[in-house]
């Protein structure tokens, strides 16, 4: 993007796989809720923890997950027995037990704040960035970043913080639907959709947000699986690794 565009570029981006690997800290959180929601008191600080099959099993389906509470809900599955192959078996087993989303997602944040607020080393060390994100982050304007992210941005920012990263928490949103606040956030304030790239690691996010003819990018160093590659490549949606993302966004973190 020669000139102009380039000088004005902006990358929006996830949170959780696409700059934090948060998958252990979403497991051991997922496992507390399971066990709160039980009436158990036991409770566990790291994936070691958890019950081998269980972890293998939430690392198989973490890129099932939209929501806080689908954590548990793949958790619960794999208790059961349910194989989710599918987005739609997770679907489909998620509106069975769709009662329990608000218990499951009020679970989930109370065990993720007790745990931060108790052991915040332990939790910050559940959450590493991705190598080089760090650098690429501190060295970046905030002012052409932008980070929207399921997650609730105080935990985001927190984390962010705790690798040293003065992130403006303004610069930060929390929604569902993200492809709302890249309008409302920079197309409103007449940033141009084609200098805007958005970089998700949840296929259908990246899909909901091509109405607004922005640039979408799946980061395959996150939670995505070959079905979710299909997807994006039958909708035109470009998968980028890790490098090309700090080969085409070199210029965001170069002095000057």
């Amino acid at each position: 993007m020669p000139g102009e565009t380039m000088q004005r570029r902006q990358i929006v981006l996830d949170f959780d796989g696409v700059i934090a690997d948060s998958v252990c800290e979403c497991l051991v959180c997922a496992c507390n809720a399971l066990a709160s929601w039980r009436g158990s008191k036991h409770r566990i600080l790291d994936g070691a923890g958890a019950r081998p099959a269980l972890a293998k099993a939430f690392a198989r389906d973490r890129p099932l997950a939209k929501a806080a509470e689908d954590f548990v809900f793949i958790l619960l599955a794999a208790e059961e027995g349910v194989l989710l192959a599918t987005a739609a078996d997770f679907d489909a087993f998620r509106a069975r037990h769709r009662a329990l989303a608000g218990i499951f997602n009020e679970l989930f944040y109370a065990e993720r704040a007790g745990l931060q607020a108790t052991l915040p080393r332990e939790w910050a060390a559940l959450n590493p960035l991705f190598p080089g994100m760090r650098d690429f982050l501190a060295a970046a304007p905030a002012e052409r970043l932008l980070v929207v992210t399921t997650k609730e941005r105080a935990f985001a920012h927190r984390i962010l913080l705790d690798h040293g990263i003065a992130f403006p928490i303004e610069r930060m949103h929390t929604s569902r639907n993200k492809a709302e606040v890249i309008e409302r956030e920079l197309l409103a304030a007449g940033v141009h959709p084609a200098q805007i790239t958005f970089y998700d690691d949840f296929v259908e996010t990246l899909v909901e947000a091509q109405p607004l003819e922005i640039d979408c990018a799946l980061p395959l160093w996150g939670y995505v699986n070959e079905a979710q590659r299909r997807r994006a490549g039958g909708a035109g949606i470009r998968a980028v690794a890790l490098t090309e993302f700090f080969a085409e966004n070199a210029e965001l973190a170069s002095p000057g």
